[in-house]
């Protein structure tokens, strides 16, 4: 009898190990779906014409490939965003510890919508880039920015 009470409770004890040790799996899988400071995550490759279509159209058909993030969170935790952005996505953070930002915005109603592209390095100093979202910008999965300007691709390397 004692044999079978410590088999069954060595048993019990392994399949609850394993089970936690899934759930914990299963954990990590959740928060990679997040930045530092818990806000959802766009995952690459990013397109400027998913991103301002699931903005304008504002239905859940067209934001199956965004992740949207108001402005009014992202300022909580990032001084540089302009409360008058329009919804943000946020990219999985680089190899090097990048944090990348796609606010778009309308400066100049002759320009047509803008990209400001925040890059803020492990130190928190962030650079910046603007292009027109006309330009159907995309960023790869190895966060190559890739646009065009004019005939000529352009491609830039943001990591």
């Amino acid at each position: 009898m004692f044999k079978k009470y410590v088999f069954y409770t060595g048993w019990l004890l392994a399949t609850l190990s394993l089970s936690v040790s899934a759930c914990a799996d299963n954990s990590k899988v959740k928060k990679s779906d997040k930045n530092i400071h818990g806000l959802e995550l766009t995952y690459l490759p990013y397109n400027s014409n998913d991103h301002l279509k699931c903005i304008m159209t504002n239905e859940a058909n067209s934001c199956s490939k965004v992740n949207l993030v108001k402005s009014s969170n992202l300022t909580k935790y990032y001084s540089f965003i302009s409360p008058a952005y329009g919804d943000s996505v946020v990219l999985p953070e680089t190899d090097d510890s990048k944090q990348i930002i796609v606010s778009p915005f309308e400066d100049n109603e002759y320009e047509g919508p803008q990209l400001e592209i925040s890059i803020i390095n492990a130190f928190g100093v962030v650079e910046r880039k603007t292009i027109s979202a006309n330009k159907n910008v995309v960023i790869d999965k190895n966060y190559n920015l890739i646009y065009k300007d004019g005939n000529k691709e352009k491609i830039l390397r943001l990591k």
